[in-house]
């Protein structure tokens, strides 16, 4: 259930990052106009904006994560070791990507 649920999570956020998350945000104000112009004052306006500045910073940051792994891949890729589990770990899950780290911190066993 919770694995299932941090799915769900990530797929909302990537969805956030989408340019098609502005039109959304049109099409609700649209709506609001047409449906209920009385209500739509000071204060909603300013949640509108609240709104599309957080989705212009969650877009920033998510452009700026996906430089960050695009050029930690190359490095990976020129020192050899690019293999597919290290290069694809931006792409599971929060907790897959916490385990594999632990594993990676752990003290290797002396044979």
């Amino acid at each position: 259930m919770m694995h299932r649920m941090g799915s769900i999570l990530t797929r909302l956020g990537e969805w956030t990052v989408h340019p098609a998350s502005f039109g959304l945000v049109i099409v609700w104000v649209a709506a609001w106009l047409i449906f209920d112009a009385k209500s739509f004052d000071f204060k909603a306006a300013t949640e509108i904006i609240v709104l599309v500045l957080a989705l212009f910073i969650v877009r920033a940051d998510f452009r700026d994560t996906q430089a960050t792994q695009a050029k930690l891949d190359k490095l990976l890729e020129g020192q050899g070791q690019g293999s597919e589990e290290n290069t694809s770990l931006d792409e599971r899950e929060i907790e897959e990507i916490v385990e594999h780290r632990q594993i990676a911190k752990a003290p290797k066993e002396e044979a």
